[in-house]
C-alpha cells in the first residue's frame, strides 16, 4: 500500500474514515509481512489520532499488544527494521511504529495497576481498537477506563498540595531572591498541576503536555476560561502579579475540588505538609 497516496490529507477525515484506512494497511501491509502473528496480537491506534486532536503534522501511532512477553521481544527489532529505513525513519507514512508502542499484555497491564501512570492510563483508555480477536485489550480497556474512587481521590489531594507548596514555597522564595529562571520553572510547573486537577476533575485522563491546554479548552465554558486564564499567565513576567493570578486560580480549583468532595477546606500549612501515596504522572 502507497500509505502516503492513501493517508493524504487524513487529518481531515473522520474517526470512523481514518480507522478504515488503518484497518486496510493493517490487513495489506502489517500482516501480509507478519502472517504468523495474527491471533497472537491486539493492534491499536494511540496519540493524537485516538485523541481526535490530529493535523497535518501528526503520526498515525500504530501500537501492538502482544499476548506473549517472548514473542515480543523476539518480534519487536523485526517490525521496526520492516517499517523503518536504517536512519529509522518510517517506510509507509505517516503511519508510525517504534519499539515503545509494542507491549505485552501482562506487562501493559502490570503498568495500568499500578495507576502510576496517568499518560498511559489515558492512551489505553482512548485506543482506537483496530485489531482485537479474543477481545483480550477490549477487557483490558474496560478494566482500567477509569481510576477507583479512593485513588483519584488522593490523586486529586496530591494535585493540590504540590501546587500549593510550590506557589507559597518556591515561587515566594523564588521571587524574593529575583530568581527569573527558577521562577518561570515553577510557574509552569504549577499551572501544569492547575491543569490536570481540572481535567481530572472531569472525569477525563490527562494526556501529555502538549494537548493539556487543548484538553481543557474540550471541557466547555468552564474550560476555556481556565485556559485563556492560564495562558494570560505564560506571557505574563511580573512576578507579584503572576502571584495574585495563581492565587486566584487556585481558589477555583480550590472550591471546584471541595464542591465534587475531592478535597475539605484546610489551612496552607496542611496542604504544604500533606504526603500521599499517589501522584499524576504524565510524561515518561
Amino acid at each position: 500500500m502507497n500509505t502516503e497516496l492513501v493517508f493524504k490529507d487524513y487529518y481531515k477525515k473522520s474517526k470512523a474514515e481514518i480507522t478504515k484506512l488503518i484497518k486496510k494497511f493493517v490487513d495489506e501491509d502489517f500482516f501480509t509481512v507478519f502472517p504468523d502473528l495474527k491471533d497472537k496480537v491486539s493492534i491499536i491506534v494511540t496519540g493524537s489520532v485516538s485523541h481526535g486532536k490530529c493535523d497535518k503534522e501528526s503520526d498515525i501511532d500504530l501500537s501492538i499488544v502482544f499476548y506473549n512477553e517472548e514473542e515480543r521481544k523476539e518480534k519487536k527489532f523485526l517490525i521496526v527494521d520492516a517499517f523503518r529505513d536504517k536512519n529509522k525513519v518510517p517506510l509507509k507514512k505517516p503511519i508510525e511504529i517504534h519499539g515503545g508502542n509494542m507491549y505485552s499484555l501482562q506487562k501493559l497491564e502490570e503498568e495500568l495497576s499500578s495507576w502510576n501512570k496517568d499518560w498511559l492510563l489515558g492512551e489505553i483508555s482512548q485506543a482506537i481498537i483496530i485489531y482485537d480477536p479474543s477481545h483480550k485489550f477490549e477487557k483490558l480497556q474496560i478494566k482500567y477506563a477509569w481510576y477507583p474512587d479512593k485513588i483519584l481521590k488522593e490523586k486529586m489531594n496530591w494535585l493540590f498540595s504540590e501546587s500549593t507548596f510550590l506557589i507559597f514555597d518556591r515561587y515566594q522564595t523564588a521571587s524574593k531572591r529575583k530568581n527569573l529562571y527558577y521562577t518561570e520553572v515553577v510557574k509552569l510547573k504549577v499551572l501544569r498541576l492547575f491543569m490536570l486537577s481540572f481535567i481530572l476533575a472531569n472525569k477525563k485522563y490527562p494526556h501529555s503536555d502538549k494537548h493539556l491546554v487543548n484538553d481543557l479548552r474540550s471541557l466547555g465554558k468552564n474550560g476555556v476560561v481556565i485556559a485563556e486564564q492560564i495562558e494570560n499567565i505564560i506571557k505574563k513576567k511580573n512576578m507579584s502579579a503572576i502571584f495574585d493570578d495563581l492565587m486566584i486560580i487556585r481558589k477555583k480549583i480550590e472550591a471546584l475540588l471541595i464542591k465534587k468532595s475531592f478535597i475539605v477546606k484546610k489551612d496552607i500549612d496542611y496542604w504544604i505538609g500533606l504526603r500521599t501515596t499517589y501522584k499524576v504522572i504524565i510524561e515518561e
